[in-house]
């Protein structure tokens, strides 16, 4: 949507405007109505997980906790964007400009998670003895 709206303009363009906005107010209402208990959970449960992952061993807890990390910092960065278009309003090639640099950063953190997780993968087979 957001290359269609960058070579076609008109139509396309205001689609693209109008759906961020929408989902702007969505992500906004949900940080007004429940922010402070949601992060609490979410740090609860994180925290939770990396404690069975790391002082007790749990192999699923691991797992786990490299898949969410990333996760969550990936949801932050949108209600932090969401937050910054809620005060600037931006539209037309400045906001698709913004929607690629969001995207090219999610896509790196996911290359990185990704490639951090196969290598911690690895090392923790390598590490564990024969018959474990």
């Amino acid at each position: 949507m957001i290359y269609r709206a960058r070579k076609e303009g008109g139509a396309a363009a205001h689609d693209l405007d109008q759906l961020v906005a929408i989902n702007v107010r969505r992500l906004m209402q949900l940080s007004h109505i429940a922010g402070l208990w949601l992060s609490a959970f979410v740090a609860f449960i994180l925290s939770s997980i990396a404690m069975m992952a790391f002082y007790y061993g749990s192999e699923l807890a691991q797992g786990i906790l490299l898949l969410m990390l990333p996760v969550t910092i990936v949801a932050v960065m949108n209600l932090r964007k969401s937050h910054q278009y809620e005060l600037k309003q931006p539209t037309g090639k400045v906001l698709i400009k913004e929607l690629l640099h969001l995207r090219l950063i999610i896509q790196s953190i996911g290359v990185v998670a990704i490639f951090f997780t196969a290598m911690y993968g690895m090392y923790f087979n390598l590490s564990v003895p024969v018959g474990y």
